[in-house]
């Protein structure tokens, strides 16, 4: 899973930025990408968003402690 990978990449300090593009279902269910984060290492700041009709695109920064 995608997911997966970026909090393993996160957890291990390997990310300074990243964006990801939200696509909502109707159907299924999807993974919470902060919820296994070691949030004590690490703080996150949107430094940009752009929103279309079908998909919302949120860029992050990382700030680590």
């Amino acid at each position: 899973m995608v997911a997966d990978t970026i909090q393993q990449a996160l957890n291990t300090s390997l990310i300074d930025e990243f964006t990801i593009h939200i696509a909502p279902l109707l159907i299924g269910k999807g993974v919470r990408l902060f919820d296994q984060i070691s949030m004590a290492k690490f703080d996150r700041k949107i430094i940009k968003t752009k929103h279309s009709d079908f998909t919302t695109h949120i860029t992050y920064r990382i700030i680590k402690k």
